[in-house]
């Protein structure tokens, strides 16, 4: 287990991937990012309306700046709701194959910044043996929010 464990981000779920499906508990973490992107939403909405109000009806002027951050953001975090919201419906994963060039080297603290194929994703310290062993890596990212949900040696793929 330990040995698979090296081989890929989520090995439960390999194969699952390769049909090009998210798995259970991948689906069980674009929830929690959603959950998220509503919580963001919400609390960017009302922390706007609420620094609006405090700048017309208040006159407080130096709300405004908050108020214009807060504006920009709330509209993202719904774009961002509606593409994780889209890869749960759709339940598909794309998958990117290519040469693995290593951005910054991680340790313990923190994660590795590898390049595949065009895209920088992070990976945890424990797939070091992986990426130092394999020079091609196939990555599975979610269609249209573009979550790294799992990462595997290309020769195995």
């Amino acid at each position: 287990m330990l040995e698979r464990q090296r081989i890929a981000l989520n090995p439960r779920a390999v194969e699952t991937n390769r049909a090009g499906r998210i798995s259970g508990d991948q689906r069980f973490q674009l929830s929690a990012r959603a959950t998220a992107a509503t919580l963001g939403w919400v609390s960017m909405t009302f922390f706007a309306m609420i620094a609006w109000w405090l700048v017309f009806a208040a006159e407080t002027r130096w709300m405004a700046g908050p108020g214009i951050i807060a504006t920009v953001i709330a509209p993202l975090a719904l774009w961002a709701l509606y593409r994780i919201v889209a890869d749960l419906r759709s339940g598909q994963v794309v998958s990117v194959t290519g040469t693995a060039i290593i951005l910054q080297e991680g340790d313990h603290e923190s994660k590795f910044r590898v390049q595949v194929g065009g895209h920088q994703v992070r990976l945890p310290f424990s797939l070091a043996d992986m990426l130092h062993e394999h020079g091609r890596l196939t990555a599975y990212f979610t269609r249209w929010s573009w979550m790294l949900v799992n990462i595997t040696p290309a020769d195995e793929a």
